[in-house]
């Protein structure tokens, strides 16, 4: 059996290329898969044969919050332990989740073959999470669900001897021993058919950073100078806006009103990956994401890419060169 936890709608997005990439290159067509995944949306999408889900809702209150994590840890042990075929193949995008986290420090070496899959830019520098409350939160769930949840500063551990394979679509600038790394891009086997950019369409993407105000501010400033009539601007903000970064969640919100500009709201489960395409945007706004870089790597069309930083964004100038090679636009925002 194949487990894959999925946090984000990226991953997801992501997990199912890999999943086709494995049916296509090896012989795991039977192979069942599981997908454990977090409030995420897996309707509609054309998925790989035996694909099965279970679900995590972070909505749900402790009570049954708790109970359906202790069914789904029942159900990764259940794979491991039952699994006759060989290793059980787990992939996580890193180790800072409950789950991912509880995986990584499982004893059951011999029965597990655990891989990292591309999560976004912290596969290409030494990405370091700083303690949150949301990390005490997990350490006591995890006492009451029979484990130790442990904290660390560095959530990929790409060096680590536990770890068989890297997935990424960008093995030159991925961290990691380069004979792990495999290369699987964000489109495989599909026909995309773009349209071409919009001039009266703009797409803003929103992330939990300490200059969103001001970056959605001047955005805004730019598009109403170009004095469209009725210019179609498309909002998403980051998935943490509704797990723990509730800080940020309005802020559109607040910008837009001020500004008078109405605007399409992008669901935040979904990877703005998916929809790009049918957006068409002759620009995308955004803070330092990955989703730009994904953007250009799906995308062979002119649109502009344009990526603003605050004076705070020191950990930038380790990824700037791979935006620069994407022909991203990088502007600092002064106060």
């Amino acid at each position: 059996m194949k487990i894959f936890i999925c946090q984000t709608p990226f991953q997801l997005f992501y997990s199912k290329i890999l999943m086709k990439y494995l049916y296509t290159v090896t012989s795991e067509k039977d192979v069942p898969c599981l997908i454990i995944h977090s409030n995420v949306n897996i309707i509609n999408e054309n998925w790989p044969p035996n694909v099965s889900f279970m679900e995590f809702d972070s909505n749900l209150d402790i009570f049954k919050g708790f109970a359906q994590l202790k069914k789904i840890i029942k159900k990764i042990n259940s794979a491991i332990e039952n699994n006759k075929n060989g290793k059980t193949r787990i992939f996580i995008p890193h180790i800072g989740g409950l789950l991912a986290n509880y995986i990584y420090y499982l004893k059951k070496t011999k029965k597990i073959e655990l891989n990292l899959y591309y999560e976004g830019i912290l596969y290409f520098y030494e990405f370091e999470e700083k303690f949150q409350l949301i990390h005490l939160k997990r350490y006591f769930l995890a006492l009451i669900l029979g484990f130790k949840y442990k904290y660390t500063k560095r959530i990929l551990p790409y060096e680590s001897e536990r770890i068989k394979s890297i997935y990424t679509p960008l093995k030159k600038f991925t961290k990691g021993p380069k004979e792990r790394i495999i290369e699987v891009p964000l489109i495989f086997q599909e026909s995309i058919l773009e349209k071409e950019p919009n001039e009266e369409r703009f797409l803003i993407l929103g992330g939990p950073v300490d200059y969103i105000t001001d970056f959605y501010d001047i955005c805004l400033k730019e598009i109403v100078a170009k004095k469209i009539s009725s210019p179609k601007i498309f909002y998403k903000g980051h998935a943490s806006f509704n797990t723990h970064n509730f800080k940020f969640k309005n802020n559109f919100y607040e910008a837009a009103k001020s500004h008078k500009i109405d605007f399409k709201e992008i669901s935040q489960q979904l990877a703005v990956e998916t929809i790009i395409k049918d957006i068409a945007p002759t620009i995308v706004f955004s803070y330092y994401s990955s989703a730009l870089i994904n953007i250009q790597l799906m995308s062979s069309l002119k649109h502009k890419t344009k990526c603003y930083l605050g004076p705070k964004d020191k950990i930038f100038n380790q990824i700037k060169h791979i935006f620069e090679y994407y022909d991203i636009e990088i502007i600092n925002i002064k106060y």
